[in-house]
């Protein structure tokens, strides 16, 4: 497959933006093999504080109350209820004024929320009643003396004001990796109806005669069940949606990199909760769907593994920032990408092409090979073949002047074009070369700059019996000022990367460093440190698909790219879903 020099450099430049540092002491990771601390993610307490402001957003307006009913012996007589919507407009409305989640050591939160319920219905007490307001269901009764049935009678129940609840609860957050090396977050809370605090003195009943008298029955009747739909709520939506986030930080899918298809699985591996905050740790598999078979791969070859974990990153950023989040990338993960690029043919390509122009012999001439073309008979503007072998696999690291730097050895660059009416090799020459990448956020834009040093390359003839040593040496010495055009020809090539909304959260202030990780070796992570806020626009900025979390509010989840982004991040703001009492249900 053929692909113009450009696509070639801009298609290097993405596998290496993963970064990673090349180490004398470091060990071979086989094809196929686990990166154990390929990201880390660190959430600060401030930054938990902003995911549960952001969960608040997602209550919902109304909540309906499902049908319940029940009875209560009294001596002789059994008394029995009914509780249901009736009118369309009746439900619950929750106003949460305060919430608190706090990490503590031993994998949990401590967890506060207080605010208040208040009813959303207009309704009649009872058919050709007295209108209501604040109503949130109807009720009808039975036995022990009180009477209160449809057709013609029925109660509605209501809030005389808004009623206070608070809630105090633990969050216990844990993981487990099956036989498999699948991981499965465990979540759990001790929750129970002494946990949760209403109350009834704003219920009030109005219909039937015997209303009063229900009022306090119905502060007997109605408390308990709204505590235990609390739990449930917690129990069947809170810990089941906490576990989908965290299943959703995940990749697990094919990438494509100028014609080299790489299996890329990144994944949770661990996860700890203490007093800074909450760290995730994720593993990365990355492998060649299709082997090269351009150059010989040893089948014992693989990429650099350097010891070491993920950097301590507390709660402040080595520039000083007391930061939301932060994330660091190993060199680990970007030399298995560099490696399984490189196993799958990335660096094996056949160029015919310059800038949309194809390549003929003028390129040639003006590196001063006129006179050894002409000696050959080549006519001017015949075409020109460059065939692109990398023999060694790239290397990557992280400082050192860039903040990204890749290094390519033992790249061979063979020409070719018409010679007596055939194709044939003229030259051959191998190159070492380096680059570097800086990446900076100007406005909304994540810019990747490349630097292309042309005192970092050098070339050695290897094949120039066509043209002489005097036209190959005149080659190769031109090759870093060529080197020099090119590289500001490609800087312009890396697109910018919009970062102004991310699963419905911008990053602001973002600061890149580069690290040791917690006993590994010197500069061998890339960080990012950054405050997050609400994108603007809300969900539907930079193109977003809208707010469709199970009709509740929130950023669309439903695609790879916002459940990738989001899934750590929304892992905390769907805890206060589970304590608004009442979630609204199909």
């Amino acid at each position: 497959m053929r692909r113009s020099r450009s696509q070639v450099a801009v298609a290097l430049m993405m596998v290496a933006s993963f970064g990673a540092p090349a180490v004398s002491l470091a060990e071979v990771l086989p094809a196929g093999g686990t990166v154990p601390k390929a990201v880390g993610v660190d959430v600060s307490p401030k930054g938990i504080d902003f995911m549960l402001g952001a969960g608040l957003t997602q209550v919902p307006s109304k909540i309906v109350i499902p049908n319940t009913s029940g009875s209560q012996s009294c001596l002789v007589d059994t008394f029995t209820y009914s509780l249901y919507q009736g009118d369309v407009s009746n439900g619950v409305k929750v106003a949460i004024t305060t919430a608190a989640l706090t990490p503590r050591d031993g994998n949990y939160f401590d967890l506060t929320i207080s605010g208040s319920i208040n009813g959303t219905g207009t309704d009649t007490a009872g058919p050709g009643g007295s209108s209501q307001s604040n109503v949130f269901s109807r009720l009808e009764y039975n036995g022990c003396l009180l009477s209160c049935q449809m057709p013609s009678h029925f109660t509605v129940l209501r809030f005389t004001d808004p009623m206070p609840f608070s809630v105090t609860t633990k969050l216990y957050l844990s993981m487990n990796v099956d036989a498999q090396g699948v991981p499965h977050l465990v979540a759990s809370s001790p929750i129970s109806r002494n946990d949760i605090t209403i109350d009834p003195t704003k219920l009030d009943a109005a219909g039937c005669s015997m209303a009063d008298i229900f009022t306090a029955i119905g502060k007997y009747f109605i408390t308990d069940p709204l505590k235990d739909q609390i739990i449930s709520e917690v129990n069947n939506t809170l810990i089941p949606q906490v576990e989908q986030a965290f299943t959703s930080a995940k990749l697990d899918q094919d990438l494509t990199l100028a014609g080299s298809t790489l299996h890329v699985t990144i994944q949770p591996s661990a996860m700890a909760i203490d007093h800074t905050g909450v760290r995730l740790d994720m593993s990365s598999v990355i492998n060649a769907v299709h082997p090269t078979s351009c150059v010989p791969v040893d089948p014992s070859a693989g990429s650099l593994l350097t010891p070491g974990g993920m950097p301590a990153f507390g709660t402040v950023s080595p520039g000083g920032m007391a930061f939301d989040a932060a994330t660091g990338i190993s060199d680990d993960l970007v030399n298995q990408a560099l490696f399984a690029a490189w196993s799958g043919g990335l660096l094996c390509q056949t160029l015919d092409k310059m800038g949309g122009n194809p390549i003929d012999t003028s390129l040639l001439s003006i590196a001063g090979l006129s006179g050894a073309l002409n000696k050959l008979g080549v006519p001017d503007g015949s075409p020109v073949l460059i065939v692109i072998k990398a023999y060694n696999p790239p290397t990557g690291s992280f400082g050192g002047g860039h903040d990204v730097n890749v290094d390519v050895q033992k790249l061979e660059l063979n020409i070719f074009t018409e010679v007596q009416e055939r194709t044939a090799r003229i030259v051959a020459v191998e190159l070492n070369a380096k680059a570097g990448l800086d990446l900076a956020v100007a406005g909304t834009n994540l810019n990747v700059a490349l630097n292309l040093d042309p005192s970092q390359l050098t070339g050695t003839v290897g094949y120039d019996e066509p043209i002489g040593d005097e036209a190959a040496n005149a080659l190769a010495n031109l090759l870093p000022q060529l080197a020099g055009q090119l590289g500001s020809q490609l800087a312009g090539a890396i697109p910018p990367v919009d970062i102004a909304n991310l699963g419905g959260v911008s990053l602001v202030q973002p600061e890149f460093d580069v690290q040791q990780g917690a006993g590994g070796s010197p500069n061998d992570t890339l960080s990012l440190y950054t405050s997050v806020a609400m994108a603007p626009g809300g969900c539907n900025a930079g193109g977003g698909s809208g707010c469709t979390v199970g009709n509740a509010g929130g950023c669309d989840v439903s695609t790879a790219r916002a459940r990738n982004t989001a899934g750590v991040l929304g892992l905390f703001a769907f805890i206060p879903l589970a304590f608004v009492a009442l979630r609204r249900r199909s």
